[in-house]
């Protein structure tokens, strides 16, 4: 038999094991990278290959052009993931990484693409609602730190460095503009498992926010709130971990997934 050949792309922060039962395919949030995942590949056991997605313009890929609108990164994402999707996989966004793989997951639908086992989005308003921070890429540059400071987006200690502070609002800024571009309009409910998961004091999702992504789904929907806020991953990790090790152990169990074909 022969060897399978390595899954490269530009988009892959490290080549996906292959042994695993379902490949987690992670997208970061507005001014981050990959590394937001880091570890998550040993909290989540040998069952699940953890899959950082690394968007140009930051980390190792830190000289190429950003993206501005969404339909291009999408364009993209789906001929870069191409060979990622031939295994049963799911989708995780934190933030703007939850619009995204919205969106990506949105497009394989659309054009018969293979589908997740579950869409698990974290952190974001449901796609129909105003663009969350939609006003955000238009603020002068401190009241855009203070936001982001205060939401736990960016560490005071950046401000001792203003060229790492410039930077670091540029890619927000660009990423911001990526959320405010998608497109709001006839929106259908998708066939798999849409699951939410959310920080208690995050104040994006006060309310019933987290619950409006059901109108986006027509199998399974669940909502999961943690201790935390807008970045419960960091504030939460051992409990968020163990949610989504039983949100994609369910996505394989053979009735769920019945179900949901």
């Amino acid at each position: 038999m022969s060897t399978p050949l390595p899954l490269r792309s530009r988009y892959l922060a490290r080549e996906p094991a292959r042994h695993a039962r379902i490949r987690l395919l992670c997208f970061h949030h507005a001014g981050g990278g990959a590394s937001a995942y880091a570890g998550w590949h040993q909290g989540l056991g040998d069952d699940v290959a953890v899959v950082p997605v690394q968007l140009p313009g930051r980390e190792t890929r830190n000289s190429e052009p950003r993206f501005r609108t969404m339909e291009p990164l999408i364009d993209e994402l789906v001929a870069e993931l191409d060979g990622v999707l031939d295994q049963p996989f799911a989708l995780y966004g934190h933030s703007m990484g939850a619009l995204v793989a919205y969106n990506l997951a949105r497009r394989l639908h659309r054009t018969g693409g293979p589908l997740p086992e579950v869409l698990l989005v974290g952190a974001y308003p449901a796609p129909h609602r105003p663009p969350a921070l939609g006003e955000l890429p238009d603020l002068p540059d401190d009241e855009l730190t203070r936001v982001l400071l205060d939401l736990g987006g960016m560490s005071e200690s950046i401000l001792a460095y203003p060229e790492w502070l410039t930077a670091a609002l540029d890619t927000v800024r660009d990423d911001l503009r990526v959320c405010r571009s998608h497109d709001r309009g006839f929106l259908p409910r998708l066939p798999f498992p849409i699951e939410v998961f959310t920080g208690r004091s995050d104040p994006l999702m006060q309310g019933a926010e987290p619950e409006r992504w059901l109108d986006h789904t027509r199998a399974g929907f669940r909502v999961h709130r943690l201790p935390g806020g807008h970045f419960f991953t960091r504030q939460s990790t051992g409990e968020l971990l163990a949610l989504l090790r039983g949100s994609l152990g369910d996505a394989l169990a053979p009735a769920r997934r019945s179900t949901a074909s």
